[in-house]
């Protein structure tokens, strides 16, 4: 069973509780609760949902010069398979937004599986991406 789906606060709760203040460089493996000395920042990826094919989030476009792109790695038509090795794979964008935003200089873990080949594979990337710049298809 899907992570999201056995979460007992529900990973899409509007008001997740994690605790701290958010302020510690340390990953986050809950929903990150914004703060003000602490804003929630990303890795600079684009998903799209897919409704018909058993759901998930696929890779649409990765923001130049992201913590993503830096990678080289992540590219669209990825589909996101786990976050910091929790599985998402069936998992809708207001679901899974807690737990790939963090604070700034925070890292988090993207597992990606490649539609062509089937493979899998994980990317470790510091958050710091505040969606000031254009995605790249």
């Amino acid at each position: 069973m899907e992570w999201c789906r056995m979460q007992p606060f529900g990973c899409c709760d509007p008001n997740p509780v994690t605790p701290g203040d958010g302020s510690s460089s340390t990953p986050n493996k809950g929903p990150y609760v914004k703060s003000a000395r602490s804003p929630a920042v990303g890795v600079g990826i684009v998903f799209r949902e897919d409704k018909e094919n058993g759901g998930g989030l696929y890779v649409v476009a990765v923001a130049k010069g992201s913590p993503a792109m830096q990678t080289r790695q992540v590219q669209p038509g990825l589909k996101l398979m786990a976050i910091d090795d929790k599985e998402v794979s069936t998992c809708n964008a207001p679901d899974i937004a807690p737990y790939i935003l963090g604070p700034p200089g925070s890292t988090v873990k993207l597992t990606f599986r490649d539609p062509d080949s089937q493979d899998q594979f994980s990317v470790n990337m510091t958050r710091g991406w505040s969606g000031s710049a254009t995605a790249e298809a």
